[in-house]
């Protein structure tokens, strides 16, 4: 969308194989391991251009931080060497913009001090801080104290983020929401001939599914729909068990994980949206079902407080099955919710050229 917004700019994407299972060792794959180790090739490189966008890939080998920081240097070198060769194609860098706390802030620290190129980090670990990131006297521990106190700004996506970093003594913060692409995301002409709720997420306690089976559970009868819930991860069996175990498996469809075309179709069609988050930092989501014009309904679990008001949906209590329950009884119920209010709603507040805007601003503080 940067790019896109600011074609004078040249942007780049730094990356060394994170999340790719071809470069994580892992303590139970010793064999697997020791294969990925000798056809290991760091200095196999990537290098990609779209117009004024570019992307530099080092693959790196990564592992737990618990050994030997869970190979920091090696990413540092891999962002360090994909820095020089974006300045060798376009010039001097001006500001270097971590996308995740760790180990993001820690390479863009190095980078840094290296280098003397201002950076900010974006906060997107929910709920922040983890617990493995805090010391007995429940204070952050150095490691991410130090680049995140040592950024010349950090960005919060939601206010109750923002208050979160407060607390622990990180004053430097600006607000900035995410945007949503609304070329992408967009309504369609389609009333569900049943009633339809939709909820999209991996399945993990944070997200609040096993919340939601529960409620439809305590809705009994009185619920006359469908509810359709794509995802996948680890506890997807369980929540399938739950569901079958409270006799409401014949009014749940499991999607499984689905690509961005698939959500943006599953939105398109249905009544309603449905976040029952135990905690989340913002909730694209939400902004994504608006765009399609669908109203949301969401838990009280921080982002969400900031995306919506009464004319798009409904905002409940936290990790309340109860409120849940009722929350969808009176989502069916409320009759005044119009899609394209709700489209002209998200439109107006998260488009891509307001937050182009916002981080324009910001840039130039950083910069300047």
């Amino acid at each position: 969308m940067l790019a896109r917004l600011n074609p004078s700019w040249n942007l780049a994407v730094s990356t060394w194989g994170q999340g790719d299972p071809a470069h994580m060792l892992w303590a139970k794959d010793t064999v697997k391991n020791i294969a990925k180790i000798i056809h290991h090739q760091p200095a196999r490189t990537l290098s990609e251009r779209h117009e004024n966008l570019y992307h530099f890939h080092t693959p790196t080998l990564t592992w737990t931080r618990k050994v030997l920081h869970g190979n920091l240097r090696g990413l540092i070198r891999a962002n360090e060497s994909n820095l020089k060769r974006f300045e060798q194609s376009v010039g001097k860098m001006d500001v270097i913009h971590a996308q995740a706390t760790y180990p993001g802030a820690l390479v863009a620290q190095a980078l840094n001090r290296k280098f003397g190129i201002p950076y900010v980090v974006s906060i997107r670990m929910s709920p922040f801080p983890f617990s493995e990131f805090l010391d007995k006297k429940g204070n952050l521990k150095p490691f991410i104290a130090a680049p995140l106190a040592g950024a010349n700004r950090l960005i919060a996506t939601s206010h109750s983020l923002e208050k979160t970093l407060h607390s622990f003594g990180l004053e430097h913060v600006t607000v900035v929401h995410n945007p949503v692409d609304l070329d992408f995301f967009h309504p369609i002409v389609f009333t569900p001939k049943k009633l339809t709720l939709l909820t999209v997420g991996r399945m993990e306690k944070q997200k609040g599914f096993d919340l939601l089976i529960r409620a439809m559970a305590m809705l009994g009868t009185d619920f006359d729909g469908i509810l359709r819930i794509g995802g996948d991860g680890r506890f997807l069996a369980e929540y399938q068990q739950l569901a079958r175990s409270l006799g409401v498996a014949d009014r749940i469809v499991w999607l499984g994980e689905l690509s961005r075309e698939q959500v943006r179709d599953e939105m398109q069609h249905c009544s309603f949206y449905v976040l029952p988050s135990r905690h989340e930092t913002f909730g694209n989501v939400l902004l994504e079902a608006m765009a399609c014009g669908k109203p949301v309904m969401a838990t009280r679990c921080g982002g969400p407080e900031d995306i919506l008001t009464d004319e798009v949906g409904l905002l409940i209590e936290n990790e309340n099955v109860e409120a849940l329950a009722k929350g969808i009884q009176t989502m069916i119920k409320l009759a005044r919710f119009d899609s394209h209010h709700i489209r002209a709603n998200v439109c107006a507040r998260f488009s891509p050229e307001g937050f182009s805007n916002e981080m324009i601003r910001l840039y130039a503080k950083v910069i300047g």
